[in-house]
């Protein structure tokens, strides 16, 4: 009787191993205990943005998953085990449907149709704001300042199934502080543009300009440095 329930129990034990190492329906493990069980495709003729998204999740799944996932080129062949980054021939070959007029500049479509991973965007910032957005959803990252951020360790790094569409419900979208001047901190908080750069692009009529934007005192309003109150006042 003791026999019986040993082996029993031996059967449940491993029964229950064997659960935990297998995705569950619909699940995608990208890597695991350090080994990258994925790769990264990007079109051999990427836009910049969309090669510098594939080199932001190569990076940031190897600071989670101390995995470190290679990219590929569109030109080789199609695998079952892909990350598919921007528009390219592995994309196209997956006939999986991308509302492409609807994303415009900046929205961006994260799917996994399959055993795949697509994460592709508008021709602006799409796709590596779709990047962003994944490492921020789906796998806990955060970024809450230029020098504070959240980036979780995963022994193992495994993704739901997903199917999201998200568009910029605002066209001008920008976060007036300090902090918005670093670059890489921008693109992760998703902000139309660099707020440095708006405030350069405004011209003003010349009757009415202030001193310029470089030598206004620190705390002088944006609006102030750029467009004198001399005759705003007395016409609105």
């Amino acid at each position: 009787m003791c026999s019986q329930a040993l082996v029993f129990s031996l059967f449940l034990a491993g029964l229950a191993a064997a659960c935990a190492a297998s995705p569950g329906p619909g699940r995608l493990i990208l890597a695991e205990d350090g080994q990258d069980r994925y790769r990264i495709v990007v079109g051999e003729k990427a836009a910049p943005g969309e090669k510098e998204a594939a080199a932001e999740l190569q990076s940031y799944l190897k600071r989670i998953a101390k995995a470190d996932l290679p990219i590929a080129s569109d030109r080789q062949k199609l695998s079952r085990h892909e990350i598919i980054v921007g528009r390219n021939r592995h994309l196209s070959a997956l006939r999986t449907p991308i509302p492409w007029k609807k994303l415009g500049g900046e929205g961006f479509v994260i799917r996994a149709p399959g055993d795949r991973l697509v994460i592709a965007g508008g021709p602006e910032k799409g796709t590596l704001y779709g990047v962003y957005t994944f490492l921020e959803e789906h796998l806990g990252c955060r970024w809450y300042s230029s020098n504070v951020n959240v980036i979780p360790t995963l022994n193992r790094v495994e993704v739901e199934p997903i199917e999201s569409v998200q568009t910029p419900a605002f066209a001008f979208r920008s976060i007036f502080y300090r902090d918005m001047m670093d670059q890489a901190l921008c693109a992760r908080l998703k902000p139309a543009r660099n707020v440095a750069i708006q405030l350069c692009d405004i011209e003003c009529p010349r009757e009415n300009a202030a001193a310029p934007i470089a030598s206004a005192p620190e705390n002088t309003p944006a609006s102030g440095r750029m467009c004198g109150p001399g005759t705003r006042f007395a016409t609105n």
